[in-house]
């Protein structure tokens, strides 16, 4: 978990040398964010929350969750329980992280790249950074990146390497 009381300067500063240049990377990249939550149009939510259950499928070969599991994260978005950060570039969108946030704590639920990005583009880094910045300014006290992270997954704690504890 990433403590969000932390000063900003000092949560860059914890990350890995790796992650902060991903991150400086992909903004120069013109990389950029948009936040899909309860007061996005009706129309744009269901246009990227479409995006992102295909690109999960595509990624996957094959739907690994029910309809009635994406149903009910679509509505958390609707009920402004949960965030669907989208990361951009030139309007087309390349990766999504699901968040939801209650009592002082938000937490990454689901996260996906299309698999149709440049495999040399850092497209994770930003879209962390940027909704771990974005629940600190809601005045969340915890970024909780789960129990998916793990080094037997991906070689890597990436919980550590975004300077959290795992």
């Amino acid at each position: 978990a990433i403590d969000l009381i932390t000063p900003t300067n000092k949560l860059f500063r914890n990350m890995s040398k790796f992650k902060r240049k991903k991150i400086n990377k992909a903004k120069k990249e013109g990389q950029t964010i948009i936040v899909i939550n309860h007061k996005t149009n009706k129309k744009i939510i269901e246009k990227e929350f479409t995006k992102y259950k295909y690109a999960h499928i595509t990624a996957s070969g094959k739907q690994t969750r029910s309809d009635q599991s994406y149903d009910y994260m679509k509505k958390l978005i609707n009920d402004g329980k949960a965030i669907l950060f989208v990361n951009q570039i030139s309007g087309y969108s390349f990766s999504y992280l699901l968040c939801d946030f209650s009592d002082g704590v938000s937490r990454g639920w689901s996260m996906v790249i299309d698999p149709k990005a440049d495999e040399g583009m850092s497209l994770r880094h930003l879209l962390e950074w940027y909704a771990i910045m974005y629940f600190k300014k809601l005045g969340m006290e915890i970024y909780d990146l789960g129990p998916i992270f793990t080094e037997n997954e991906f070689g890597i704690d990436y919980n550590k390497k975004l300077g959290g504890i795992s």
